[in-house]
């Protein structure tokens, strides 16, 4: 019987059929493949732990960033909250700040503006009277002329200080002014603080209106009060200044324009 090229053939892949069963080779491709699944597995499982670690660290960087950003909000609320509140102290601090300086300022322009309207009216009554005694002394003369001037400077004094001693501080106001209605020997007694400058010498009389601010109607009252020559205004103490600074409302007119200092250099005793 002929064999042809089949059957060997076949007979071949019987043999390595047997082969390899005989070797055992299908079982460990098997176990090959097995231990193959089995890493794989492993693989899955290590990557499905990372991903729920990783899910997890997400959903933890996910709270805190929802932490932190409230927190911030809050912050950011706090001191917006807390601006506004400064601010509005500031504003009222600064409200009640600038109302207590503009009364203040207030204040002090009524004071100066009532002080420099007093010394105004002061200053205008001494120029007014000083002004109708030359102008009286000037067209009318002897006894009638003393009246008149006597009669007009009481007028105008009490016409033009009265305003004047209203607008002025308590403290201020001036002793009245003797008066002129008053017999001559009245006139011709003199100040109780003045008293050593006042023992003059009554054969000699100085004209007293050399001295700068001093008129006929005040060299008419110094003369009144015993006040002749020039020596007697030199030697005149801070007490007598003040005494007769008092008599005559000068209000430190005799300091301001320096008698002391005139009358010395008059007299020839500077």
């Amino acid at each position: 019987m002929a064999f042809d090229n089949t059957f060997w053939a076949f007979v071949a892949l019987i043999i390595f059929l047997l082969i390899i069963f005989y070797l055992k080779v299908p079982g460990q491709i098997v176990a090959a493949l097995d231990k193959r699944s089995d890493a794989i597995k492993d693989e899955l499982e290590r990557a499905r732990a990372l991903r729920e670690e990783a899910q997890a660290l997400l959903s933890e960087y996910q709270r805190k960033q929802r932490e932190a950003e409230k927190e911030a909000e809050d912050i950011v609320a706090e001191a917006r909250h807390e601006a506004e509140r400064l601010t509005e102290e500031s504003n009222v601090a600064l409200e009640e700040m600038i109302d207590r300086r503009t009364r203040a300022a207030e204040a002090k322009i009524a004071q100066a503006e009532s002080q420099a309207v007093a010394e105004v009216r002061s200053h205008a009554t001494e120029v007014a009277i000083d002004a109708a005694a030359r102008v009286l002394g000037k067209t009318v003369t002897g006894n009638t002329a003393d009246k008149l001037i006597d009669d007009g400077i009481a007028e105008i004094a009490t016409n033009l200080k009265g305003p004047a001693k209203a607008a002025a501080p308590a403290a201020e106001s001036p002793k009245p002014a003797p008066s002129k209605a008053k017999p001559a020997a009245a006139k011709a007694k003199p100040a109780t603080a003045a008293k050593p400058a006042a023992s003059a010498d009554t054969d000699t009389v100085d004209d007293l209106k050399r001295i700068s601010g001093v008129g006929p109607v005040i060299e008419k009252k110094l003369n009144a009060l015993g006040i002749t020559r020039f020596a007697q205004v030199a030697a005149w103490t801070p007490a007598d200044v003040e005494s007769f600074d008092a008599q005559l409302n000068f209000k430190g007119r005799i300091d301001r324009e320096d008698w002391i200092a005139q009358a010395k250099k008059l007299a020839g005793l500077d």
